[in-house]
């Protein structure tokens, strides 16, 4: 199976974007697709039962929408924090279930943060972009 995941809030502008980019992909069996706020380290256990997973996130310092491999976090993948990273999440998955899938990171431009569910044209644009990526590796790949 391989997971899907969307983080981000769709109520702080680009910051959503990541959900746009789940809406503009088909649903598939052995495709399991989940929008978070934020990660948390309960979903270990989600991506231990992947054989691959994409985490999608906004990235302000992007200029165009990528996906590239994710390493786990090195040291303790589980100590307390107010943002639980994607590289965490894998080790957690890695150091509990012993998982090991693949792990990549999806990241989308973006550049405007502020309250409100519009995306910017450029958000928009890379979730589009984001989504062709995800397509061509997922849903094109046999």
């Amino acid at each position: 199976m391989t997971l899907l995941v969307a983080v981000g809030n769709p109520l702080r502008g680009d910051d959503g974007v990541a959900h746009r980019v789940l809406e503009l992909l088909p649903e598939a069996q052995q495709v399991l697709q989940m929008s978070r706020h934020q990660l948390t380290p309960e979903m270990a256990e989600d991506v231990a039962a992947a054989s691959e997973v994409y985490f999608i996130d906004a990235d302000a310092a992007a200029t165009e929408a990528a996906i590239e491999p994710l390493a786990p976090a090195a040291g303790t993948a589980y100590a307390p924090a107010h943002i639980f990273a994607p590289s965490r999440l894998v080790a957690l998955a890695i150091d509990l279930y012993g998982w090991k899938g693949r792990a990549f990171l999806c990241r989308t431009p973006a550049v405007d943060f502020s309250p409100g569910m519009r995306l910017s044209a450029l958000a928009e644009a890379g979730a589009r972009a984001a989504a062709a990526l995800l397509n061509r590796r997922i849903f094109e790949k046999n």
